[in-house]
């Protein structure tokens, strides 16, 4: 089951109630596991900033792929990460268990039900030795070197990890980036039940602003300070986490707290705002729910 829905909605809690109600219903050795479906949560480190499912939220079920990887090391790729969704998925299915496939990251859910482009794995070795070779090129450069190869990858990518991997693509396998996805997507034999999480947007900041307090107790300002402290974390993977930024400048003294939970709100806002108008046109729920109990 694919539990979506914008961050701060509740899903993460609907899911669990839902699976310990349906192991309550059924037999014991059936409880259901929850499979993480959210780019940040990959990483530990911003365990409480991510809002990472706590000690407590773990003890009542499996949880799978939250905070296994190091937050400064290589971003991890949808492609890996679909791998391992789904050896999870065959061990849980082996045990006879549902699993519930969590997350806000649209991208990775559509990728997971749709399937990849059928880019080929290639040479391991040899796709690190070209990432260690044009890893120090800039944006502007990676660029100039995709656009007789790749001019639509080269026009509308910014991100320099992204047209750094199309580069790769390209040299490792002699097709384009742009050419592999235009090609028929694998998807996996699996059929999915699509569940979204949907209250209302005064709801949703409601709800962000009561877990921006309970962050702040739990640790917030220290998480953040200790992250910061890395020589590395600016090329954090986490570096785009809602609220580093704004909580690192604060608590050096660079911006009140009042300014830092303005910013963090906002940010919230507009993030929600465009995973909302995602979920509209990129997926087709089966099932709706507002969610809009009491806090």
């Amino acid at each position: 089951m694919l539990v979506a829905g914008p961050t701060a909605s509740g899903k993460s809690d609907w899911a669990m109630d839902q699976a310990e109600t349906e192991s309550a219903l059924g037999d014991a050795g059936t409880a259901g596991c929850i499979i993480n479906a959210d780019s940040m949560q990959l990483y530990h480190g911003l365990d409480v900033l991510t809002a990472m499912p706590t000690a407590a939220d773990q003890s009542r079920m499996n949880h799978h792929l939250y905070g296994f990887l190091s937050p400064y090391g290589e971003k991890y790729c949808v492609s890996r990460w679909i791998k391992r969704a789904l050896d999870e998925i065959k061990q849980a299915h082996s045990r006879g268990q549902r699993v519930w496939i969590v997350g806000g990251t649209g991208f990775y859910l559509n990728t997971l039900e749709h399937g990849l482009s059928p880019i080929p794995d290639g040479d391991r070795a040899e796709k690190e030795r070209l990432r260690r070779q044009y890893s120090p090129a800039t944006v502007s450069e990676l660029k100039t070197l995709l656009g007789p190869v790749d001019p639509v990858c080269a026009e509308h990518l910014v991100d320099h990890q992204r047209l750094l991997n199309a580069w790769i693509v390209y040299q490792s396998t002699g097709k384009p980036l742009t050419w592999w996805h235009g090609q028929p997507r694998v998807a996996p034999d699996l059929d999915f039940c699509r569940v979204l999480i949907w209250p209302s947007k005064e709801h949703i900041m409601h709800r962000a602003e009561k877990r921006l307090s309970a962050m702040i107790a739990a640790g917030l300002y220290d998480e953040v300070r200790a992250f910061c402290q890395h020589p590395e974390w600016e090329k954090s993977p986490l570096y785009h986490a809602i609220g580093l930024v704004s909580i690192h400048h604060m608590v050096h003294n660079q911006g009140s707290e009042q300014i830092c939970h303005q910013q963090y709100l906002t940010d919230i806002a507009r993030y929600v705002k465009r995973q909302r108008t995602w979920f509209r046109h990129q997926f087709s729920p089966d099932f709706v729910f507002d969610q809009e109990k009491p806090i």
